[in-house]
């Protein structure tokens, strides 16, 4: 009853009347006799006014907060749908070269008997999915500098029993992508983070959300390599369904680019966002071996 509109202008406006009028009236000689009790009415009315005022203030005070609450559910909920959206959207597109590239190979079988391994560039097909993780996480952080964002996979294989990893694929242009892209190294020695997780068969989503942390983790090849220019880093373990490792999949950002603030939320929107892509990367590689497999 007292949030209603006219109540509530009728304390806040009527008291400080009725108090200033008292006011007048205590300068009245004809009341002077009244003035005690002028004084507590006053006092009362003032008491009565400091108490509706802070009352109404923090009926106002919620109401902006749950107004911002919302505009902050709002604002997420368009996020997630844009991520969503963005990233249905790439893999129907991917999906639908996919099925072009598999209807080549199957004319190729048909007609020669075995596959056309150009038909099927695995490589580029890696290098369009890291496109299309980034361009999701931009969608979803909203910022416009895409350059500060990288996506990339690191594969993980075996020649003659020995283990070797290699930077396969890319988000960014062949002019920005790192000095290991394309290099063969041997497992046992390389000194990168998705190496440690590779070696240590980690499992788990690994995530560093500021710089501190990844200055503590990161190797530093050379002595001029700046790493506090790195802001976040996620590394997306590639394991198929036989337990068998693939790779790494590793998101980085730079000059303060933030995904999430906290390494928690970093995680459960990896876990959340991300995960598609890793099953993407997955079935790429069954493809890959069901289309080319030796028979014995």
């Amino acid at each position: 009853m007292i949030n209603k509109p006219y109540i509530k202008n009728s304390i806040l406006i009527g008291i400080p009347t009725i108090i200033s009028a008292l006011g007048i009236i205590m300068g009245l000689d004809i009341l002077s006799n009244y003035k005690n009790s002028i004084i507590i009415i006053t006092v009362i009315l003032l008491f009565i006014f400091i108490v509706f005022l802070l009352y109404y203030s923090k009926q106002e005070h919620d109401l902006r907060i749950e107004i911002d609450k919302m505009k902050s559910s709002i604002s997420s909920m368009g996020k997630v749908l844009g991520i969503n959206s963005k990233t249905v959207i790439s893999i129907v597109g991917l999906l639908e070269n996919w099925n072009r590239d598999i209807s080549r190979i199957a004319n190729d079988i048909v007609k020669t008997g075995s596959a056309n391994e150009t038909d099927w560039n695995y490589e580029k097909i890696c290098t369009d999915i890291c496109i299309s993780c980034k361009d999701a996480i931009v969608k979803f952080t909203e910022v416009d500098d895409e350059t500060d964002i990288s996506v990339s996979l690191i594969k993980y294989y075996r020649k003659d029993n020995i283990e070797y990893i290699k930077m396969m694929a890319h988000s960014s242009p062949q002019t920005a992508k790192p000095d290991v892209y394309d290099q063969e190294e041997l497992l046992s020695e390389c000194k990168y983070q998705y190496a440690r997780i590779i070696r240590d068969r980690k499992r788990d989503i690994f995530v560093l959300e500021d710089t501190s942390k990844i200055m503590q983790i990161f190797y530093k090849k050379k002595p001029e390599t700046d790493l506090s220019k790195y802001s976040q880093y996620i590394a997306i373990p590639v394991i198929c369904s036989s337990n068998k490792f693939l790779g790494v999949l590793q998101v980085t950002t730079k000059h303060n680019y933030k995904i999430m603030n906290t390494d928690v939320e970093l995680e459960k929107f990896s876990e959340t966002y991300l995960t598609p892509f890793i099953e993407l990367l997955i079935l790429v590689e069954k493809i890959k071996k069901g289309l080319f497999v030796k028979p014995m």
